[in-house]
């Protein structure tokens, strides 16, 4: 009887240790479940940590150059302006330089029709650059100031007529008179024109001449110029102009309206 709960206590026992075993396998089961769990969750939380990091670093490298891009834009500007404000100054300074020219000029002018002692006159190197005097009188031909561009483009062939411009000078000299209605005088210059630079704008001459004599009421030589304007560059705009004042002298209309710039 003894050796029988001896052996039922030892069987006892046994599974009493076994259960233990079981639970003690199951818990370190479980603390490998949850070390695992931890371990993939750290990495994720570190991998998310690195891409938050990268991102800020490139937000920042974003930024940084943003911020060098406005200031290069922000100084570019300021030069734009600076160098827009210096031209507009340096034109400022040279048409007051043509102005004091024609200042000086008509003082010269005014003096010798009073008859006082002539002055020295003004020496090629004291006129205003060539450039600077050309297109002023361009801006003022444009403008419809004939009476002033007439005068610079003179003061143009005059101080340098051995430049590339100074036949287009002579040009917009005689075509001055012309749109000024001193038919005239722009007969006088586009003469000149033709025989000191025959090269400059023919076909516009030719209409030139013939539309002053036009308007000078020498009809007939008026036909013959603008007829050569025709026979000489029929495809030209020069010739459509000369046919249109041909037709208007063929029918009597009024002579007098001026016809298109070229």
């Amino acid at each position: 009887m003894l050796q029988l709960a001896s052996s039922s206590l030892a069987l006892a026992t046994n599974q009493d240790v076994i259960r233990l075993q079981v639970q003690v396998r199951d818990m370190n089961d479980q603390a490998m479940i949850m070390q695992q769990s931890m371990d993939e969750d750290f990495s994720a939380m570190t991998e998310s940590l690195n891409q938050s990091t990268a991102r800020l670093t490139a937000s920042e490298s974003s930024l940084d150059k943003v911020q060098r891009t406005v200031q290069a834009t922000s100084e570019s500007t300021r030069i734009g302006s600076l160098s827009l404000q210096l031209a507009a100054l340096t034109q400022s300074a040279s048409d007051v330089g043509v102005q004091m020219w024609h200042i000086e000029s008509q003082v010269q002018t005014l003096g010798a029709e009073m008859g006082l002692p002539a002055q020295v006159a003004p020496a090629a190197d004291q006129a205003p650059p060539p450039d600077v005097l050309f297109r002023s009188g361009i801006e003022d031909h444009d403008a419809g100031r004939y009476k002033l561009a007439r005068q610079e483009f003179a003061e143009y062939v005059k101080f340098y007529s051995g430049t590339d411009q100074a036949g287009q000078a002579q040009y917009y000299l005689a075509d001055s008179e012309y749109w000024a209605r001193d038919y005239q005088s722009a007969l006088h210059e586009f003469d000149k024109l033709e025989r000191q630079y025959p090269d400059t704008d023919a076909a516009g001459v030719k209409l030139k001449r013939g539309l002053s004599l036009m308007h000078l009421g020498k009809v007939d030589l008026a036909r013959d110029e603008l007829q050569q304007v025709i026979e000489r560059y029929p495809k030209s705009v020069e010739a459509i102009d000369a046919r249109t004042a041909l037709s208007r002298l063929g029918t009597g209309a009024d002579l007098a309206l001026p016809y298109s710039q070229h």
